[in-house]
Order: C-alpha cells, then structure tokens, then sequence
C-alpha cells in the first residue's frame, strides 16, 4: 500500500518524499491503472471501451456527489445506518462499549458518499462489465 497523500492535514506527504517520487508510484502502482493495463493486454478489452466506462462512472459519481452535497446535514443517529447488510449483533457499538446505536437500513438510500465507496464501485463496475 502506498499513501499518495500524508498521514493527516499535519503532514503534507512531503517532508520525506518528493513530488517526483509519488507521481512516478501513481504511474507504475496504481490498482485502478494497472488492471486497465491488464484487460487491454489480455484483449478483455478495448482502451475506447474502457474510457467510455470511465466517463460514465464519473458522470454518475459526480451526480452523487452532486446529490450529497446539496442534501441537508443527516443526523446523527444516521451514522450508525447502513453498516451491515445483515446485521446479527442488533446494535452498533459506538466509540466505548456501553454506547450502543440502533442499526438500520436507510430505506431511502445513504446520504453519505465516501470516497472509498466511489473507488469501489468504480472497480466493481469494471469487473461485473468483463466478467
């Protein structure tokens, strides 16, 4: 794993490493990148298809964020929503063990948008297409 950002808004990244250095690792390392290399080498895929999917993902990310962003502030007790898909526990545990929170699906679908999330569908999207 390599961080292409600092550990935190403390830490800019850039005190023990150069700009050059975290370029060249998103160039030669990157997952999304590397994979796109690889079902074209495989001819699973075309470059032209491939960035037809990347512009309507980002379209569809943009709309979500979009979305997100102009929703109101969720509560919260919202924060606790969504983390299971089956959850069997009942509860969710909060920061110390007695604080426990009522576990729900958000029937309306989640406000909150991650950018792991984004990540993850992006990939999962890929893989469903070729597979």
């Amino acid at each position: 794993t390599y961080r292409y950002h600092g550990h935190s808004m403390s830490d800019p990244g850039t005190s023990y490493r150069t700009r050059d250095e975290v370029q060249e690792v998103r160039q030669t390392r990157d997952p999304i990148t590397g994979f796109r290399d690889r079902l074209v080498g495989a001819e699973l895929a075309e470059v032209s298809e491939l960035k037809a999917i990347e512009i309507e993902v980002k379209k569809s990310v943009d709309a979500d964020v979009k979305k997100a962003k102009s929703d109101s502030e969720i509560g919260a007790e919202e924060l606790f929503y969504d983390i299971y898909e089956k959850n069997i526990g009942g509860t969710v545990r909060g920061i110390a063990p007695w604080d426990q929170h009522e576990h729900k699906k958000n029937s309306s679908g989640t406000k909150c948008l991650r950018r792991n999330d984004i990540t993850f569908h992006k990939i999962y999207y890929i893989l469903h297409k070729f597979t």
